[in-house]
């Protein structure tokens, strides 16, 4: 971007941050990085944060590019319209406020960020399935521009590409929430295991929700589930060159979705590991029968009769694996840039 642009600011929240605002500069690069160790303090930084960059951002020969949805986006209002503003959305804001407990700021949230949106200069969209919702949503919304999620090449380790001759190893990773496929999962590991632990197969749970408890008590009754916990984004390659399947469950009701392109997703596919998914919109982005294990949605029963078809026909399910080698240059943080600067 410093071949197209002179000067580049980042303004972002982070937490652990030793004081306020903590600013340093790389190159033609300045980083201003806003507090957020705290409810309180986050929001106190951020109003901070929008009120700079409304009263120092009003040259009319610059760039602004908002990467959220509503929050980071709040400046656009205040600006001239005379800048050009791009919104990069990276989920669809509507179903995040809807899990919110005070009701009573929804329709306020809602007019800012269509207020927001019908300000920019250009949307992009992190998927077609948020593309879609938002397009479906505020139907002025015309040509926004759907720059996938991507993956840095440079941290990735890939495992070689085979499954394990003796036993599977079948992970979920993310939150333990019901409309990520929780439940789904849980009950299709009851089925294989039927009376007695079936020990072809380990089941690992990387990550951390309201339905802990219950994994936790499946692995007191099967010794072939382990629960791992949360593991650190810049350890996540290192367990995924462990195991050979991944199960990918989010569900594409109306109040899920709108994610884009699954990061944990991709970060499977570059593992070379072999996706296990729920045959839906927010998945068939990238996956197809070909490629990849495609679930009909909510199915346990079908879940874990695939572990038994993969088990018992690697080398059908080793193809698969080898189909998706030719996707992951369309998933490179490379090809993500590069896309990037096409639209600015």
């Amino acid at each position: 971007m410093l071949k197209t642009y002179s000067d580049i600011s980042i303004i972002g929240q982070i937490s652990n941050s030793e004081t306020i605002a903590d600013v340093f500069h790389v190159n033609h690069v300045r980083f201003i990085f806003y507090n957020k160790n705290s409810l309180i303090s986050g929001i106190f930084n951020y109003i901070k944060c929008v009120r700079s960059i409304a009263k120092n951002y009003k040259q009319i020969n610059m760039d602004i590019i908002f990467v959220g949805a509503l929050y980071p986006s709040l400046p656009i209002l205040f600006i001239s319209k005379k800048i050009r503003t791009f919104i990069w959305l990276r989920s669809f804001f509507e179903y995040e406020i809807n899990e919110l407990s005070i009701k009573k700021i929804r329709p306020l949230a809602m007019l800012l960020e269509k207020n927001c949106l019908y300000r920019a200069y250009k949307i992009i969209a992190n998927g077609e399935d948020t593309k879609i919702l938002y397009e479906q949503k505020y139907k002025k919304l015309k040509d926004i521009v759907v720059i996938p999620n991507a993956i840095d090449t440079k941290v990735v380790k890939s495992n070689q590409l085979t499954l394990r001759n003796d036993v599977v190893k079948i992970a979920y990773i993310g939150r333990f929430y019901k409309n990520k496929g929780i439940e789904e999962f849980l009950d299709s590991i009851k089925i294989i295991n039927k009376e007695k632990t079936d020990k072809r197969f380990v089941f690992l749970f990387v990550g951390f929700g309201e339905y802990e408890d219950k994994v936790k008590s499946l692995e007191k009754t099967y010794s072939n589930v382990k629960l791992i916990g949360r593991v650190n984004n810049t350890q996540i390659f290192d367990f995924l060159s462990t195991i050979d399947c991944t199960v990918n469950l989010t569900f594409s009701r109306k109040d899920t979705g709108g994610s884009g392109v699954s990061n944990s997703l991709l970060e499977s596919i570059f593992a070379n590991n072999l996706p296990i998914a729920w045959k839906n919109f927010c998945y068939e982005q990238i996956l197809n029968d070909n490629n990849a294990v495609l679930i009909t949605e909510g199915n346990s029963s079908e879940l874990s009769q695939a572990y038994d078809a993969i088990y018992e026909n690697r080398n059908i399910y080793l193809n698969k694996i080898n189909k998706l080698i030719a996707l992951k240059d369309n998933y490179c943080f490379s090809k993500h840039i590069e896309k990037l600067l096409e639209v600015l």
